[in-house]
């Protein structure tokens, strides 16, 4: 008899109350969480603004390596803003003297255009960059050399959104890239 019971209320479904039940207590779960990853965002919105640039450090060092000509990274330290100096190369027109245009070929003329232009993210700007590891640039426009033989201009950029810091270490010769969720400085070199 009680297995009968059992089976007709199965049947009959949930009460509208207790469906409301179930979605009160599933709202207050999700707001609490909500709102401690909300806490969390601004360490990790540092981190991935860190790896976006990262990623465009990585492309302009393949592609650099690609078209056999150099590449600039350009940092606009004031305006939390960077972005890549393509290289493209000028039609030239051809020669007008005759002697000339049978004996040398045209010299290709190069000029950069920005690409792949990147803000960071609202909060997150650059507190400084130390090219070279020692040359400190606090309030200019930084262009960081990426050659054709896969060597970058070593260079260390650091992030803040004013409560962190984020560090990138650009390895001159290797274009790796280390992060440290600090601000990091390298070690002074040791003089003979």
């Amino acid at each position: 008899m009680k297995a009968l019971r059992r089976a007709r209320r199965a049947d009959r479904g949930y009460t509208l109350i207790e469906l409301v039940m179930v979605i009160l207590i599933l709202g207050i779960i999700l707001s609490i969480t909500f709102t401690r990853i909300e806490s969390f965002s601004p360490k990790y919105s540092l981190r991935a603004a860190a790896r976006r640039l990262a990623r465009i450090l990585t492309l302009a060092r393949s592609q650099a390596a690609v078209q056999g000509r150099p590449y600039f990274l350009k940092y606009k330290l004031e305006d939390a803003r960077y972005y890549l100096l393509v290289p493209f190369e000028d039609q030239a027109p051809p020669p007008t003297d005759t002697e000339t245009a049978s004996t040398a070929p045209p010299i290709p003329q190069i000029h950069w255009e920005p690409m792949f232009a990147e803000n960071l993210p609202d909060g997150i700007r650059f507190r400084d960059i130390l090219l070279g590891g020692t040359q400190k640039v606090e309030e200019k426009e930084v262009n960081v050399e990426i050659s054709p033989f896969g060597i970058t201009q070593g260079h260390v950029v650091h992030l803040t959104d004013g409560k962190g810091d984020y560090t990138l270490d650009v390895n001159p010769l290797t274009g790796h890239v280390r992060f440290h969720e600090e601000y990091w400085e390298p070690p002074a070199l040791e003089e003979d």
